[in-house]
């Protein structure tokens, strides 16, 4: 199914300006499909007039699957629109507020006109229902430069409290706005968040490699039946996943959060991942949830469904190799660096190689 993107821009922005342009480019190219407004009477925006523009988009391509990106002023519309909608993924690059204190008003009015200030406060002039946020997205993402004059630390932390037990927050040391004005073309840092989208069926064929499947296959003779040879039951069974999009932390820690489980058990914990129902542990991390019925870590969501579906290819090759599923344990996991092409940033891309092998064991041995 078609994978929208809905991205919405700034304060005198527009479609063309800033990091937009690279960053539609490259959601094509991985087989998303970007819709990039053009928000209306963007010099003096109106909250209410950018909320009914926006709405009027999504109505008309629909609302599933649908993936927001919201930068600064398109980020705050972001936040109330998923508050209607659901959402897989809700971007938020460099939000500005909800009800910032005049405290800040006083500190950004140097860089405004009166008729500016008036504009940006009314924008800004509103309530976020964080729950409902949560609840209708799968994964919120926050990404904030360091060094953003708009955007304080006061506003960061406001974000960082309501949203840190299920958002991702990122903060770029080297960056400040990301606005047109910064001259910022391109946003790595966002491109990265989105894996190439392809069917199933070659996803599987590339990213899995099976040592164990083998078809032996016979020439049929005419007037002979042809014999069936039972195959010798094997010790183990072994899936790869190669240079899969996904850092090399994220496998390491996935591998230690699945090794000496069943692979269904596995499978299972790692679809929990997904649903933020069950988090990753981390370590030297800011945990995303902390308690009795939560573990602390993270949700990396996409790198657990790529496991999955190497699980999955391990599970079928135990069965091949005659192993009982029910009674065969992943006893060994690791993650490598994958090859690590040039990105056109002159950054290395993440690709991660993992190996799964998994072990028939008496009941008791576990």
């Amino acid at each position: 199914m078609e994978e929208k993107v809905l991205i919405l821009h700034g304060w005198e922005g527009n479609s063309k300006k800033g990091f937009i342009p690279e960053l539609v480019k490259t959601l094509k190219e991985k087989g998303y499909s970007p819709v990039a407004l053009d928000l209306p009477n963007t010099n003096a925006p109106k909250f209410e007039e950018w909320f009914e523009f926006a709405e009027r988009e999504i109505k008309k391509f629909g609302s599933n699957n649908l993936n927001i990106i919201g930068h600064s002023m398109g980020g705050l519309l972001a936040l109330k629109l998923a508050e209607k909608y659901k959402v897989k993924e809700l971007i938020l690059i460099a939000p500005v507020a909800s009800k910032p204190s005049k405290k800040y008003f006083d500190s950004v009015k140097k860089k405004l006109t009166d008729e500016e200030l008036e504009i940006y406060k009314r924008y800004q002039d509103r309530e976020i229902d964080v729950d409902k946020i949560k609840a209708n997205s799968e994964k919120i993402i926050f990404i904030f430069g360091k060094k953003d004059t708009w955007i304080n630390e006061k506003i960061r932390d406001f974000y960082i409290k309501k949203f840190e037990d299920v958002a991702e927050i990122k903060i770029l040391e080297d960056y400040g706005h990301m606005s047109e004005d910064e001259d910022i073309k391109k946003l790595p840092e966002v491109e990265d968040l989105f894996v190439k989208i392809e069917k199933e069926e070659e996803t599987k064929k590339e990213i899995i490699e099976t040592k164990e499947i083998k078809e032996q296959e016979k020439p049929k003779e005419k007037g002979k039946k042809k014999e069936e040879k039972q195959k010798p039951k094997k010790e183990e069974a072994v899936a790869l996943g190669r240079n899969l999009h996904i850092s090399k932390k994220h496998g390491v820690y996935i591998c230690s959060f699945i090794k000496n489980k069943k692979i269904d058990e596995a499978i299972n914990d790692l679809e929990q991942v997904i649903k933020f129902k069950k988090a990753v542990p981390f370590k030297g991390e800011i945990p995303h949830r902390k308690g009795k019925e939560m573990m602390s870590g993270r949700y990396p969501i996409k790198a657990a469904g790529l496991f999955i579906v190497v699980l999955k290819g391990l599970k079928g090759n135990v069965i091949v190799n005659g192993l009982d599923p029910d009674n065969t344990i992943i006893y060994y996991a690791s993650a490598s660096w994958g090859s690590r092409p040039m990105r056109s940033d002159r950054q290395r891309g993440k690709r991660t190689n993992i190996v799964l092998k998994g072990k028939e064991i008496v009941a008791k041995e576990r």
